[in-house]
């Protein structure tokens, strides 16, 4: 009852709001903090983070939540459309803030931040564009305009635009990592596959779960699995 008075429901809501932000923008906090890594102290870690956060939170809403709904409540529930190109949106920013932060530092940075703009400009460039751009934002962007409301386009988009959003954050991490503090030369990126298989399975475990939960505690098992709903 004390959630239902109009002012300390607001107040709940509005330090939930505010607790999540924070969440997200937590590692680029960290990342600033961190001595000696010139690439990552600069505030445009905080926005980078909270925009990928953002991007993925609305790519869960648009693909795993309804598909847990699906297996609970056997329908499907398409997201709003605000869901959808909310994640681009958030993507979008991401990459302009991105690009216009290394285009800054490029030109009027220190020596030790236009090394790091040399790397990311230069041998990591392909990397970054395929991975950011072309399956972050580029590929679910054409499947959403031309896969209309379909489940299977809200399901690719949103692992487009989850894998891109986590690829920004990874890529901000190791090319702050790769350059050598005495200047001679970067590191090389190369895929370490004890940490590619840890983050599977634990990606895997916490996907299991919330689909066995789903799937053994049906609201409505004669409810069919119909056409996608917008809500």
């Amino acid at each position: 009852r004390l959630l239902e008075m109009r002012f300390v429901g607001k107040a709940v809501l509005v330090g939930l709001i505010l607790l999540s932000l924070f969440a997200q923008a937590y590692s680029g906090i960290f990342l600033m903090n961190e001595h000696g890594v010139p690439l990552w102290n600069s505030p445009a870690q905080v926005i980078l983070f909270v925009l990928t956060g953002l991007a993925g939170g609305a790519a869960v809403h648009v693909a795993v939540i309804p598909l847990l709904n699906a297996l609970s409540t056997q329908r499907w529930m398409a997201p709003g459309r605000h869901y959808r190109w909310g994640m681009l949106g958030a993507v979008a920013l991401a990459g302009i803030v991105w690009y216009a932060w290394l285009w800054w530092i490029a030109r009027f940075g220190d020596i030790a931040n236009q090394r790091a703009a040399a790397l990311l400009f230069g041998p990591y460039f392909s990397t970054i564009v395929w991975h950011t751009l072309v399956i972050g934002l580029a590929a679910p962007f054409v499947v959403l305009v031309f896969g209309g409301k379909r489940i299977a386009a809200d399901v690719l988009a949103s692992i487009g635009v989850l894998w891109g959003a986590y690829a920004l954050r990874y890529l901000i991490l190791i090319a702050g990592q790769a350059l050598n503090r005495s200047g001679a030369g970067y590191l090389d990126f190369t895929p370490n596959v004890e940490v590619i298989w840890y983050t599977a399975f634990e990606t895997l475990i916490a996907v299991s779960v919330a689909v066995l939960l789903a799937s053994i505690l049906p609201i409505n098992s004669n409810a069919p699995v119909g056409a996608a709903k917008e809500v």
